[in-house]
């Protein structure tokens, strides 16, 4: 099985790492010189693939949304904010996105762009809107003229951009991570969501890319539009949490991709797992405790992964608050030194048995 890791936060940037607004300095220029660095030190202990976020919840792409003069509500609802998307993308977004691909290539690694994250149709009171934070640009989604400018001037103009090296680097383009919750948020309708990433899987297939959507759930993913090569992201509640005892008896587990699903759920088969976490509190059923341990969790999930007949999985960063603390300036990858090494341990065949002496070695031997 192929490991992958979510490289959400480069310098700390989460939502203005690719994007640039007009007028204002590149708040990440510092990642030119350490994401090249990471992904050396990623494919060095066994990782293949990069799942990357472009423009996130969109605090960088285009200008600042305004709310309509026009609103009834007191408290505004996402369909209120007027966002007009740029004509065209700038040549400094895809400098950026080129950038990303030449990186990967030059490291032996695949790269998974991900354009959209959820909360980029979410409502903003007027102080957030104000700072400009992300959210409020719905209108790509459910306005005609919107959507159009953006699949044309914004998405075309990205695909369309790419040398055959670089594409050749894009294992495979992701229209949106976990869309579903804009609906549970209640910024857009299912059936305006439906439709938008089906507009958008359209232009991504056409342009020869192989589209994805990185679903939250295994029931988002059979509900909604998966794209070719369908994505389910799993973190079980932990345990004896009220969600996690209607999971056990609903039967909700990690699909075994060795089995036929049933007829209602028959898109999960083939899913890569696109997101999983490391973190000891919610362990996974399937691993049967043997992932209670911080120095066996990703060992153990990834083992699992592997059996249940998965042919990707990508871990999700650690993200402890040392970790986020760090200066912008270092940029270290965003994972504990226990995850890296576990990550090695699985990808050159280490046995479970030989995996407590390896993880007291300096890391530096072995990365």
């Amino acid at each position: 099985m192929n490991v992958g890791v979510n490289y959400a936060w480069p310098c700390n940037h989460w939502s203005s790492f690719v994007g640039l607004e007009q007028g204002k300095p590149d708040p990440g220029y510092q990642w030119r010189e350490s994401l090249p660095r990471n992904f050396a030190q990623l494919q060095r202990i066994g990782v293949s693939v990069v799942r990357i976020w472009l423009f996130a919840n969109g605090a960088q792409y285009g200008n600042q949304p305004r709310l309509s003069e026009r609103r009834l509500r007191r408290r505004p609802a996402s369909s209120d904010y007027e966002f007009d998307p740029p004509e065209e993308i700038s040549q400094a977004y895809l400098d950026r996105i080129h950038f990303l691909c030449d990186s990967a290539d030059n490291t032996g690694l695949q790269l998974i762009p991900v354009l959209f994250d959820f909360g980029v149709f979410a409502g903003l009171d007027t102080a957030v809107l104000k700072q400009n934070t992300g959210g409020g640009r719905v209108n790509i989604a459910i306005n005609d003229n919107a959507r159009q400018k953006f699949l044309s001037g914004t998405l075309d103009k990205i695909l369309d951009s790419f040398s055959a090296k670089q594409r050749s680097a894009i294992l495979a383009f992701d229209a949106f991570n976990e869309p579903e919750w804009e609906v549970k948020h209640q910024s857009i309708r299912e059936e305006e969501l439906r439709f938008f990433l089906g507009e958008c899987i359209t232009h991504i297939d056409k342009n020869g890319f192989v589209s994805t959507v990185g679903h939250a759930t295994a029931s988002a993913l059979c509900r909604l539009v998966t794209g070719k090569w369908p994505q389910v992201h799993y973190y079980p509640d932990p345990p004896g949490t009220l969600w996690a005892k209607v999971s056990q008896l609903r039967g909700i587990r990690l699909f075994d991709q060795r089995q036929t699903p049933p007829k209602h759920r028959a898109r999960i088969k083939g899913a890569f797992l696109g997101e999983f976490g490391g973190t000891t509190w919610n362990p996974w059923p399937e691993c049967e405790r043997r992932d209670l341990y911080d120095n066996f969790a990703v060992y153990e999930r990834l083992t699992t992964a592997a059996e249940l007949g998965y042919n990707l999985a990508l871990l999700w960063p650690d993200a402890g608050k040392k970790l986020l603390e760090q200066s912008v300036e270092q940029d270290s990858l965003k994972f504990e030194e226990i995850s890296l090494k576990q990550i090695k341990a699985f990808t050159s065949g280490m046995p479970l048995s030989d995996l407590p002496s390896f993880l007291g070695e300096p890391f530096s031997k072995k990365s």
